[in-house]
């Protein structure tokens, strides 16, 4: 687990050490916009060349820096590791472990991810948003499920572009339609079992946090247009893309398959964001993240979980199950508001952030 983090020119903090060492988590409280935000985003990217919050990492550098250097000292396979990582303004990402260069994930035996109040797109964006999140889940938990959606999505957007051209040749979109149902009938089944498993671990931890532990809660893996039994997918997928080939030549796009495809969660087969609270919702997407990380992370040997200040609208005791639930199963750095949550996991060192200048704070 992490030791220990430096950071140096990461958007407003000054240069920063957060040092846990008998520790296991980290406790950071604080006003909004004095860098709570920044450190766990610097340990993000750190670890995984990216940040969590834009795509454009330049954003992240301070403003008056050319470069931003995050370091972080880790126990992994029974060794104290140290990695470093440099970003600069022309996007150059350089990482190095134990003083050698590296290029993958140096810190492989961890699953570390971020989790904000933003975790409730779960439910309030749209389906692309949820397809996405489960392909990422998909993709880290199954091999070979990368290989099969990059087929699928190649074989798309080749029929989507021969769909636009005045004068389609019928022969020609059926060998498209033969090659979407090989594909899309393998990514099918796969996100299904993927479900199968998120909704699994979420049953099992409404239960042990006595979170909505009396209702039926289920996910529901919906397949765009295409009804009837999962072993009959491929022949209704393939009915459904040669009905629709006049209409499709018409929009220019390819109007159903995975693509299209969506999932819900339901409480007492109702739908969770139409019909409860915003509170059970954050909820119950956070379960349903810890259920991805737990997952993804069977073949490593833990779950670093940087939480910032994704409690917001959760009373007071299901914020104090769910923290202490997720320190029990990970690392956890939390970044919030409330000074008045720490009380509610072990084994803490607890830092005040001001202005970018980060201070030890005795219990």
């Amino acid at each position: 687990m992490i030791k220990k983090v430096w950071l140096k020119g990461v958007r407003n903090l000054k240069e920063t050490t957060v040092s846990l060492e008998s520790h296991k988590h980290c406790y950071i409280f604080g006003s909004n916009n004095h860098g709570k935000t920044s450190i766990l985003e610097g340990i993000y990217l750190a670890i995984h060349r990216s940040s969590p919050i834009q795509e454009e990492i330049e954003t992240v550098i301070q403003y008056n820096q050319s470069s931003c250097i995050i370091g972080i000292d880790f126990e992994q396979d029974d060794q104290r590791n140290r990695l470093y990582a440099s970003f600069n303004q022309e996007g150059k990402k350089e990482q190095w472990l134990n003083q050698k260069k590296v290029r993958r994930n140096p810190i492989k035996n961890y699953t570390a991810d971020y989790i904000s109040a933003d975790i409730l797109h779960l439910f309030q964006k749209d389906p692309y948003f949820r397809r996405r999140y489960l392909d990422t889940f998909c993709g880290d938990y199954f091999e070979g499920y990368i290989r099969v959606l990059k087929n699928y999505e190649k074989q798309l957007r080749q029929r989507n572009k021969y769909l636009k051209h005045e004068n389609c040749d019928h022969h020609m979109i059926t060998i498209f339609n033969a090659e979407l149902v090989r594909w899309g009938g393998q990514i099918v089944r796969y996100r299904k079992r993927g479900v199968a498993l998120l909704e699994e671990s979420l049953k099992k931890d409404v239960q042990i946090l006595n979170f909505y532990a009396n209702e039926v809660v289920g996910i529901v893996y919906d397949t765009h247009r295409i009804d009837g039994d999962d072993d009959a997918y491929e022949e209704r997928f393939a009915e459904m893309l040669d009905r629709d080939i006049e209409k499709e030549k018409i929009v220019g796009y390819t109007l159903s398959g995975p693509h299209r495809d969506d999932y819900r969660v339901l409480i007492n087969e109702k739908n969770c964001y139409d019909h409860f609270s915003r509170g059970i919702n954050r909820g119950i997407a956070i379960l349903i993240k810890k259920a991805q990380c737990e997952l993804s992370a069977q073949k490593k040997k833990g779950i670093i979980y940087l939480l910032d200040d994704v409690f917001a609208e959760i009373d007071r005791d299901n914020t104090k199950n769910l923290l202490t639930h997720l320190g029990e199963t990970g690392q956890v750095f939390y970044a919030t508001t409330e000074k008045e949550h720490h009380p509610f996991f072990e084994n803490k060192k607890i830092y005040k952030i001001t202005h970018g200048e980060l201070m030890h704070e005795p219990l």
